[in-house]
């Protein structure tokens, strides 16, 4: 039944209090955007999630390839969006689209694609290495001349402190010993995925 003239359109997630729909907003705003069904997406983008969905956070949306290879890892620290509905969409985009690492995602091969969203919580202030867990938590690095970088928690492969800061540095394109002007911060997520999760590549 069509809307009331003068309510907004209703979000089709709107519905579901709950993360798990996320993983769905993301592979439709993919979806529509390399299908150039761009337009369409308008219609659903005006309405105002609640509950869970209502949140204002950083998100960073994944995609995998169903043999297990990465095909985009993009996202927001801080939120820049209205809610995770939005955010998660904006991150999605990116994710198909402007990961230099990847090709963008076509059309023809989303069928053998899962979306997993990670949905950051609050970034803590790290005052020593026994406050990091690389499977609990992921880590954000800033320097104080610009370069950053972050890592999710549980990456196949960083399963040490020391593995995960270290591939932070990298990350960041700064050294180890580096330490003035550099700060980190820790954070948990709520993850949500498609199916199976594929295997993990570092």
């Amino acid at each position: 039944m069509p809307n009331p003239p003068d309510q907004p359109p209703r979000d089709p997630y709107g519905d579901s209090q709950t993360g798990e729909v996320l993983p769905s907003v993301a592979r439709d705003r993919v979806r529509v955007e390399v299908s150039g069904e761009a337009a369409a997406a308008a219609s659903a983008s005006s309405a105002q999630a609640e509950g869970y969905l209502g949140l204002r956070r950083g998100v960073f949306v994944t995609i995998w390839h169903t043999e297990g290879h990465l095909r985009g890892c993009k996202g927001t620290v801080q939120p820049t969006r209205c809610d995770l509905i939005e955010e998660t969409r904006a991150s999605a985009l990116s994710a198909a689209l402007e990961d230099g690492r990847c090709p963008p995602v076509t059309e023809s091969e989303l069928e053998k694609l899962r979306f997993e969203v990670s949905v950051l919580g609050e970034l803590e202030p790290v005052q020593s290495r026994e406050a990091l867990d690389p499977c609990e938590f992921g880590v954000y690095l800033r320097a104080a001349d610009g370069r950053k970088g972050l890592l999710l928690p549980g990456i196949e492969g960083l399963d040490t402190v020391e593995g995960q800061l270290a591939a932070l540095y990298r990350k960041a394109g700064l050294r180890e010993d580096e330490s003035v002007g550099i700060e980190l911060l820790r954070f948990r997520i709520d993850k949500f995925h498609e199916g199976a999760q594929p295997r993990r590549e570092a």
